[in-house]
Formats: C-alpha cells, sequence, structure tokens
C-alpha cells in the first residue's frame, strides 16, 4: 500500500501452562485496506510444542529451547486469546511514515529461514525482548531513554511472581537459573 501499515503491540494476560504464566506479546501490521491486506501479527512465541513432556518443559527451563517468529493472521491470534479467556491490550506505537515503513520492512525479513530462529532466553531473548529491540532498532534507542532506572523488582521477584502457586517450579528454577536470577 502507498501508505505504511500502523504498528500494534498486543500484550495477553498470564494463562493456565508454565508456558503461559508470564504472559505473551506480539507486534502486529494493520494496513489501511483489510480487504486487500489483512492485519498480520509476528508471534516469536512459536516452539515444537508437541512433545509437552519432560524434554520439552526441561529444555525451556534451561533456556536451550529453539523458538522462532512466524506471522499469524490478526483475527486467529486475537481468537486464540479471547478463547482462553486472557486479558488483552492493544497499543498503537506512536511511529512516522518512515518508522512504520521500516518496522514493516525489518517484521517481514524477520520470517527469513536464516532470520527466524532464536534460543529462547527467560530474561534477555523471548516475545517481548525482540520486539523492545526492533522497535529501539527504528526508532534509534528511544525505549532505552530510561534504561538506567532503578527497577523495583529483580529477575527473581518476578519469577516468584509469575510461577505463583506451584513451590515445587520455583524451587527448580532457583536450582537451574540461580546465577542469573
Amino acid at each position: 500500500e502507498a501508505e505504511p501499515p500502523f504498528v500494534e503491540l498486543y500484550t495477553f494476560g498470564p494463562g493456565e501452562l508454565i508456558f503461559e504464566r508470564f504472559g505473551h506479546a506480539t507486534i502486529c501490521l494493520r494496513y489501511h485496506d483489510p480487504a486487500k491486506h489483512p492485519s498480520v501479527c509476528f508471534n516469536w512465541g512459536v516452539t515444537d510444542f508437541g512433545d509437552e513432556g519432560t524434554d520439552l518443559t526441561w529444555a525451556f527451563l534451561r533456556g536451550q529451547q529453539t523458538f522462532w517468529v512466524e506471522p499469524t493472521k490478526y483475527a486467529s491470534m486475537f481468537q486464540f486469546y479471547a478463547n482462553e479467556d486472557r486479558d488483552i491490550w492493544r497499543q498503537e506505537i506512536p511511529l512516522d511514515h518512515d518508522e512504520r515503513r521500516a518496522i514493516e520492512a525489518e517484521l517481514w525479513r524477520a520470517i527469513t529461514e536464516e532470520n527466524k530462529y532464536y534460543i529462547y532466553d527467560h530474561f534477555f531473548d523471548n516475545c517481548t525482548t525482540r520486539i523492545r529491540d526492533l522497535l529501539d532498532l527504528i526508532t534509534g534507542d528511544r525505549l532505552k531513554a530510561n534504561a538506567s532506572a532503578e527497577q523495583a523488582y529483580t529477575f527473581r521477584d518476578l519469577g516468584k511472581q509469575g510461577l505463583a502457586g506451584l513451590p515445587p517450579l520455583i524451587a527448580i528454577a532457583d536450582f537451574v537459573l540461580g546465577r542469573q536470577l
């Protein structure tokens, strides 16, 4: 389209499964003519969930699970989280024409075979940090402007909050991720 798409951030509340306990985020492109160009979301939370057993959980907890970004129709993404009765927040990212076009180009580049895979890290490389880093890349680090501000919570505090009600997993997380926490 002649006009760049609107860039929207969607944040989803926590779910029941261990992989959903900390919520999720995705970035979407909303085009001006939805009949020709339906809205599309770029989801960095994709992995092989076919084996939701011990191997996947252990690799996930140890930060050794391969994830990738995948484009998904907005309607499908929204319906999935609505069906799970999870909170959904939408934010339009205030970007100028060139920034929106640059985000669009980077998102389509991200799904190419050579760029889509990454090793998930609970703290430093996940669905939210990927979006943050993309926005910083395009906006000249505007999000990092307040990065030196004192944080109220440690990684350990945040982990315990996300795993509340699952004491055995809190203990395992402390054991597996101890130094990093």
